[in-house]
């Protein structure tokens, strides 16, 4: 999954992919799952164009747009993750708290 994609280091990658996966509640998980899914499928649909037309035309072009896609996925998964985590801090901050120690630092 996210073959092309930051970070450079193929086992950071993969251990951060997954950690950011699995800590994903399903909802969002879902939208990162259906979005992989159409990317898959875009990414077959350019297989077969290629193979359809004439293969030295157009691999360059397919090969950017396929590598782009991979490219968006990346930080999509990231901004998932972020709104997740902060969602996350939210709600185990307590927002009275936060905004005594506000007063107490503005004085």
């Amino acid at each position: 999954m996210l073959g092309g994609t930051r970070p450079t280091d193929s086992s950071h990658s993969q251990r951060s992919l997954s950690h950011m996966l699995d800590a994903l509640p399903k909802g969002l998980r879902r939208w990162f799952d259906d979005l992989y899914a159409r990317c898959t499928e875009l990414r077959e649909i350019a297989g077969d164009l290629t193979s359809t037309t004439d293969a030295r035309a157009q691999p360059n072009l397919s090969d950017l747009q396929l590598e782009s896609l991979d490219r968006l996925l990346w930080p999509y998964l990231k901004l998932l993750f972020t709104e997740y985590s902060l969602s996350c801090f939210f709600d185990e901050t307590d927002r009275e708290r936060m905004q005594l120690e506000l007063r107490r630092l503005e004085q």
